[in-house]
């Protein structure tokens, strides 16, 4: 996924184009040693929203001016149980 700025505002896009200013990478996250990468996502209102059975990652621009934004991320444990785990967002 890429974050594009385009007509002073910034938003999520499936496909590079040269409007693109980063590529997201899908979120990983470690339970048990083990890591495991998010990758389907869709995008809906204005956020990208990646999930599996067991996690909920929605994803937000917030734009602080014409050059810098945020990336507010909010991570969901969907599944039944209480877990521990770490998270990370790559960018490029």
């Amino acid at each position: 996924m890429y974050i594009h700025y385009k007509n002073k505002s910034f938003d999520f896009s499936a496909d590079f184009s040269e409007c693109a200013v980063c590529e997201i990478l899908a979120p990983v996250c470690v339970e048990n040693g083990c890591e495991i990468s998010i990758p389907a996502f869709e995008k809906k209102d204005g956020y990208a929203i990646y999930r599996d059975a067991n996690n909920e990652v929605s994803l937000s621009i917030v734009k602080k001016s014409d050059t810098l934004f945020y990336l507010r991320r909010t991570w969901k444990n969907t599944s039944a149980r209480t877990r521990s785990i770490r998270i990370a967002q790559r960018v490029k």
